[in-house]
């Protein structure tokens, strides 16, 4: 019993549809494989900044309270800073006026402890824009 043309043709149709399901199926697994690797790189550059945002906040929150209290600090040790100032002031005038060395009565070496203080002020001050502006203070 030989076939007929329309089983043979039925077969052929069958067998190239076969073919082209084994070939979408092909395309499906190389896009799998490749979504695959791609989806772990994005996981682990999410995890990476997801971390740095952490740590950029936690180090903005220190910047925050480091600046407050500096703030603070500096606001008292420029008060301290002029008291001591004026008080010299009067020393020297009244050691002079009795005819007595200044530097005998107190103690110079507060001059070198103001300057690095001052300098100190004025390093932070130089910075505190930047500051602000990090800390959003």
């Amino acid at each position: 019993m030989k076939p007929s043309v329309q089983k043979i043709i039925t077969k052929l149709a069958k067998e190239k549809e076969n073919k082209v399901e084994l070939g979408v199926v092909q395309d499906f697994n190389k896009i799998a494989d490749n979504f695959k690797q791609g989806q772990d790189r994005t996981e682990k550059a999410i995890s990476d900044y997801l971390k740095a945002l952490r740590d950029f906040n936690d180090l903005q929150q220190e910047v925050k309270l480091s600046y407050k209290r500096a703030a603070g600090l500096v606001d008292g040790a420029e008060n301290a800073i002029k008291d001591i100032e004026n008080l010299a002031e009067k020393v020297a005038r009244q050691a002079k006026e009795l005819g007595i060395d200044p530097k005998t009565l107190i103690d110079v070496s507060i001059v070198n402890k103001i300057a690095s203080l001052e300098s100190s002020i004025q390093n932070f001050k130089s910075n505190e824009d930047m500051a602000k502006r990090i800390s959003n203070v």
